[in-house]
Parts: structure tokens; C-alpha cells; sequence
């Protein structure tokens, strides 16, 4: 099917390289990361494929390369070191003040010399090609790739704090997060679980949070029973969902003021018109870019989806 917009369209190519990436790369070990913070100020941190960096001091100029990196840093009152970030970084809204480097995967390696940064930080979307071109830069490359669950949320939240210099506010911010997701477990515990299907795109091409993915782990959190858990790779047929036929369907909003239109085509194409929770009414939006952005909504996102699946708990 035709999408409704063009950001759609953007979105769901980054979707589909993510799958990719997925399904072709080897498995990243992801050693525990050495980071040491000492009077002089200096930084020495072992990032996610294994590389020490060194820096003599704090970074005062960084280009992030990850929406949920730019997140992470202006919530934990770093923003002003920020000088790069990507097309798709767009949140806080102070972000698009900020210079673009360009796609997450396409990103001008001329753009970045120029702004002269003395960190850049990869979250998990980047090609190998981009990160062999950065590292002959011979600028400190930071490649944090630990957000495949919710405590490597956390950590890559507190990696930034250390390498931003916000040690301190990193550490309450994941802690504070952690409360927020414990009291949710709290409220939800030994509640019926209803079924629940996340809608990330459909149509010619179906994707949704199967098992192996975070978002299926934030909606047993939230109290959901996720149909698609038994799917892999992002990708669900219509004929299993059909099958499985769940309660409530969570409609992802990424399409801004796009989002009816989109909800009406969802309720109104074949097969997913004839599920129940399309029936009863029980479709429901989600923000998609806290859901699929790990860092610093996360929690927010857990909360939203409780709110959706348990309302008379979370009102308490």
C-alpha cells in the first residue's frame, strides 16, 4: 500500500535496514564497558565492539549519530556540547538548532570533519562501511550497541553520562526509570493479560515487536500478552495474526497528523478489519518514537502501554 506520508516512507527505511542489519551481521559481544573519571578529567572507555577510547578531558563538542543518543544527552543537561546530530534526531525540539550530518546510514563524513568534534557517538543503526570511514578520521569513535533490552537501556544511559561528564545525572535517571518500570510491574501483577498486537507498519509489508525484540519485553512489563512472540526478525504474517485475532491493537503514531488516516486504512483493509479488537473498537496510538527510541522515555513508553492494557490500574 501506498504510505500516507513521506516520513512514513523514511521511517520505514530505517526499519528495514534495522531488520537487515539483523539478520546478515554476526552477533556483537558486548563487553562490560570500562569507563574511569579521574580529577584530571580524563576518560578512558571500552565501547561495545570492544575499542578503548581515550580522552583527555571531557568532550565539549560532540556528534551524535542516534536519535536515542541525542535524547539521552540533553536529558541528562549535556545538549550544549552537542554540534552534530542526525535527520532523524529531532527530539528535544531545541535538537533541530542543531547541524545535521545527515541519514543514519549516509551520514557526510565532509559535514563532520567540519564541525570539528572531539567525540562522535554510534548508537546500533550504522553501517560498517560509515564506521571504517569515521575511524580513519582519527576522531574518538564511541559505538554503544547494548540497547537489545531494557537493562542495556540503562547501561548505554549511564555509558553517555560518564563519557558527557554527567555521571551523576545519569545515574539518576536510569534510577528513577527503574522505579518508574518497578511500580508499573507492581500495578499490573496478577492482572488478566490481554491479547495485543503492535502495529509498526502493514500492508504489503507487515512489521511488528516479535519475541526477540525490546518492545515485546516492555509490553509483558505493561501487563500485554504479545500475539507476534512467537515471530522473529520484526516481521509477522497477516495469516498468523488473523489466527491469534488479538484483543487490542496498538497502532503506532509516527505518522503525526497522518495518524487517522492511517488508523482508517488499518480498520478498513482486508484482514485487519475482521479482528476483533478492530470490531470492538479496541485499536489505540502509541508514541512510536518513545517506544522505538530506547533512552531516556523509555519508561514513559511501559507506562503508555499499561495505560492502554490495564487503565483502572494505572489511574491509582
Amino acid at each position: 500500500m501506498k504510505g500516507p506520508s513521506s516520513l512514513r516512507t523514511i521511517k520505514l527505511a530505517a526499519l528495514l535496514l534495522a531488520i537487515a542489519v539483523s539478520l546478515s551481521a554476526q552477533p556483537v559481544k558486548e563487553p562490560t564497558s570500562a569507563v574511569s573519571l579521574e580529577r584530571s578529567q580524563s576518560i578512558v572507555y571500552t565501547d561495545s565492539t570492544g575499542t578503548t577510547i581515550e580522552l583527555d578531558k571531557i568532550p565539549g563538542r560532540i556528534v551524535s549519530m542516534g536519535p536515542n543518543v541525542t535524547e539521552t544527552i540533553f536529558a541528562l543537561g549535556a545538549g550544549a556540547s552537542l554540534v552534530g546530530r542526525t535527520d532523524y534526531c529531532d527530539y528535544p525540539r531545541q535538537v533541530l538548532e542543531i547541524d545535521s550530518i545527515g541519514t543514519l546510514w549516509q551520514p557526510s563524513i565532509e559535514k563532520i570533519l567540519s564541525l570539528d568534534p572531539d567525540l562522535i557517538v554510534v548508537s546500533s543503526l550504522a553501517n560498517e562501511d560509515v564506521l571504517s570511514a569515521l575511524r580513519k578520521t582519527g576522531i574518538p569513535l564511541a559505538i554503544i550497541n547494548k540497547q537489545s533490552s531494557l537493562a542495556g537501556t540503562m547501561e548505554m544511559i549511564r555509558d553517555i553520562g560518564l563519557l558527557c561528564g554527567k555521571q551523576n545525572e545519569s545515574e539518576r535517571l536510569a534510577d528513577n526509570m527503574e522505579e518508574r518500570i518497578k511500580a508499573v510491574e507492581a500495578k499490573v501483577a496478577g492482572l488478566p493479560r490481554p491479547t495485543c498486537y503492535y502495529v509498526i507498519d502493514f500492508g504489503q509489508f507487515d512489521s511488528t515487536a516479535t519475541g526477540d525484540t525490546y518492545i515485546n519485553e516492555m509490553i509483558e512489563i505493561a501487563g500485554g500478552d504479545n500475539v507476534a512472540k512467537d515471530g522473529k526478525y520484526w516481521t509477522y504474517s497477516k495469516e498468523s495474526l488473523a489466527e491469534k485475532d488479538p484483543q487490542i491493537i496498538v497502532l503506532s503514531s509516527h505518522w503525526g497528523s497522518d495518524y487517522e488516516d492511517t488508523k482508517r486504512l488499518f480498520t478498513t483493509s482486508s484482514v485487519y478489519r475482521d479482528l476483533s479488537a478492530v470490531k470492538n473498537g479496541a485499536v489505540y496510538p502509541i508514541d512510536s518514537d518513545a517506544v522505538d527510541r530506547q533512552g531516556p522515555r523509555t519508561a514513559q513508553a511501559i507506562e503508555d502501554f499499561a495505560r492502554i492494557f490495564h487503565p483502572q490500574a494505572m489511574e491509582h
